[in-house]
């Protein structure tokens, strides 16, 4: 799904990679990893930015949000959500 990512994404659109522990649809406290930049047409960058996040934060659910400035619309996708914890 996210190889397919490349072809929606042009110059206006700003990418951030967000993490959080315990998200919540009443409590939106999502954490930026690094900066939110504008998109430059390195998708293997982008990929290889959700994984360094994700060996950060293994037991974080990770989204990336893109705000598309042109046509002034929003986008967030969960792209890693850790497998719940199996009681033993």
């Amino acid at each position: 799904m996210l190889a397919g990512l490349g072809a929606c994404l042009h110059p206006s659109c700003v990418v951030r990679i967000e993490h959080a522990a315990d998200p919540d649809p009443r409590r939106p406290c999502w954490s930026c990893w690094g900066e939110p930049r504008g998109y430059d047409g390195d998708l293997e960058g982008l990929l290889g930015a959700i994984d360094a996040c994700r060996a950060r934060h293994p037991g974080d659910q990770i989204r990336l949000r893109i705000d598309d400035l042109r046509w002034h619309s929003a986008l967030a996708l969960v792209v890693h959500r850790p497998r719940p914890l199996i009681p033993a």
